[in-house]
């Protein structure tokens, strides 16, 4: 089967390309790009989508403007619209102080998410960007991922549909892309940047894999790159069952339930801890191992501990409840202007549902002593039951009981009526001062929920 129809059939089988969608290639002017536009070019008519190119000069190479000029008379023959950017590779890698080859990377994406939003906003049309990945690449990528520790996540190398992100040559050799342009008579450019090895992926492809190829199995890249589609396959049925048994680790308030974490198998229990963290942390770039053993940590024994994640998040395990999230992430009342105040004639307005955590109803005429706001004191108690003589707990033990954390308890500022608690919001109601069929006037108390 010729390369062309190979690639077609792929892109209708994982439906990378719709009718009528616009189709960006990132061409560099290397053989991979090039045969990516030519098989590209070829299949426009046929699955009816619009094809242009982009060129990314990063402006590092002096060949680079050679290779722009390649690339856009290229694209002219073709009758492809094609766009050059230039970038700053290197200015980029020293301002965020990172590595020449992920700057390239990342701006060469950035340049390519740009234009294709900015052609869908032109056209109303979805754009996809296709990228000129092949098999080797994909072996390079999984053992990159490996070396440098990773999760299911990585091993599943590149995805031949991402996002926008589509890969058609990710099954198609090395030697096929170069033998079906030398069958056509197409030049291409060598960016000599690809053979140094002090490049890490480089130095993977120049050195490591012909190792394993002549050591081990001749078909290694092959067969990383199966192993690494049999992962693809396993962590999505993963991701179902992740987004499954999250949903039932929930609080209502938001906040995952340890209780039911810990029934969770171990492995999924990691999957969810890892979500979670990545959703606060607003991805997975930054998250170890070791935050994720760190967040296991705080699911053993009890009481209220905490553990901090990268950019300044906040895990805290508050008795049944994880919460993550920018610290600090719990809240209380510490004010008595955190209250709203109401008194009302009986029947003049509904009564607050019983469940609801930031407003309750009081009996005015019980309430014997004025009413203040105050944080607590030593005797200070709430009663259990209506009328004189009922059971009561003094507020130390209430507040244990209720699981409110150590580090607020003397903050929280709560009503009394001299030394009686009327209410600890999220918690607990005082019995002894809720409304009956002889209340007069209503006292509504509402707090207005702030973060610490």
């Amino acid at each position: 089967m010729d390369l062309i129809r190979r690639v077609r059939e792929e892109i209708r089988d994982r439906q990378m390309i719709g009718e009528g969608d616009l189709v960006l290639a990132g061409v560099s002017g290397g053989p991979d790009s090039v045969c990516l536009l030519l098989v590209l070019r070829a299949l426009e008519e046929d699955l009816s989508f619009s094809l242009s190119a982009v060129h990314v000069h990063h402006g590092i190479r002096e060949e680079a403007d050679e290779d722009q000029a390649f690339t856009e008379a290229l694209c002219r023959g073709l009758g492809v619209p094609c766009r050059s950017v230039r970038v700053r590779a290197d200015l980029a890698a020293a301002e965020r102080g990172i590595g020449l080859e992920e700057a390239c990377r990342d701006l060469r994406y950035g340049v390519f998410s740009s234009l294709a939003e900015e052609m869908e906003e032109e056209t109303g049309r979805l754009c996809r960007v296709a990228v000129a990945h092949h098999l080797e690449d994909q072996a390079e990528t999984v053992l990159f991922n490996l070396c440098r520790g990773s999760a299911l996540t990585g091993l599943r190398g590149m995805l031949p549909v991402s996002g926008r992100i589509i890969r058609p040559l990710l099954g198609v050799r090395r030697r096929e892309i170069e033998a079906f342009l030398e069958e056509r008579g197409t030049a291409w450019r060598t960016d000599r940047t690809n053979l140094d090895p002090s490049w890490s992926r480089n130095y993977l492809r120049a050195r490591v894999l012909p190792l394993l190829r002549e050591s081990i199995n001749r078909e290694t890249d092959a067969h990383i790159a199966a192993a690494a589609g049999e992962a693809a396959e396993t962590e999505a049925y993963l991701e179902e069952r992740t987004r499954e048994e999250a949903a039932a680790c929930l609080a209502p308030e938001g906040a995952l339930l340890v209780s039911a974490l810990l029934e969770r198998p171990s492995l999924i229990r990691r999957r969810i801890l890892m979500e979670a963290a990545a959703a606060a942390c607003g991805g997975r770039k930054d998250l170890t191992r070791a935050h994720i053993r760190s967040l296991e940590a705080l699911l053993e024994g009890g009481g209220t501990r905490e553990t901090f994640l990268p950019g300044g998040i906040r895990a805290l395990r508050v008795y049944d409840r994880l919460l993550i999230g920018k610290a600090p992430v719990s809240s209380f009342p510490g004010s008595g202007e955190d209250y709203r105040v109401r008194l009302v004639p009986a029947g003049e307005e509904p009564l607050p549902a019983p469940e609801n955590q930031y407003t309750k109803a009081f009996d005015y005429d019980k309430i014997a002593s004025p009413l203040v706001f105050r944080t607590r004191q030593q005797g200070d108690r709430m009663a259990l039951a209506e009328g004189a003589g009922a059971p009561s707990k003094s507020l130390a033990r209430l507040m244990i009981d209720e699981k409110v954390p150590k580090e607020i308890r003397d903050r929280m500022v709560l009503p009394f009526s001299g030394r009686d608690c009327l209410w600890v919001p999220g918690r607990r109601v005082s019995p002894a001062y809720l409304p009956d069929g002889g209340t007069k006037r209503i006292l509504v108390l509402t707090w207005s929920r702030k973060e610490v």
